[in-house]
């Protein structure tokens, strides 16, 4: 598959859905969380905000709630990069005794 440097927004999204035209939907994992992109023909669109810039949701529940909010409810996952996800969250390694000691009182 080629990746066009073409980006698609909400409303052309719809648009494109109510047309038929997209052939398949793809939620990839990146630094900063979830993206979505739809592929028409062979050519794929990356979803991008208002701002243009990619559109991204920090949980692949609410990337996956917002595809199926208007019928893409089949989509691949492509999590190849879901290190580089994992790597921008940060941990408090000290929460969980925190939370052992607050709950011994």
């Amino acid at each position: 598959m080629t990746r066009n440097l073409n980006t698609v927004d909400h409303p052309t999204l719809l648009r494109m859905h109510a047309a038929g035209v997209i052939t398949d939907a793809e939620l990839v994992a990146e630094p900063g969380g979830w993206a979505v992109v739809v592929q028409v023909k062979r050519t794929q669109y990356p979803l991008v905000s208002k701002r243009g810039q990619v559109r991204r949701w920090a949980r692949f529940e609410s990337a996956a709630a917002y595809l199926a909010g208007f019928g893409l409810t089949e989509f691949r996952v492509n999590a190849k990069n879901i290190d580089a996800l994992q790597a921008g969250r940060t941990r408090r390694p000290d929460a969980a005794a925190k939370l052992r000691a607050a709950h011994k009182r």
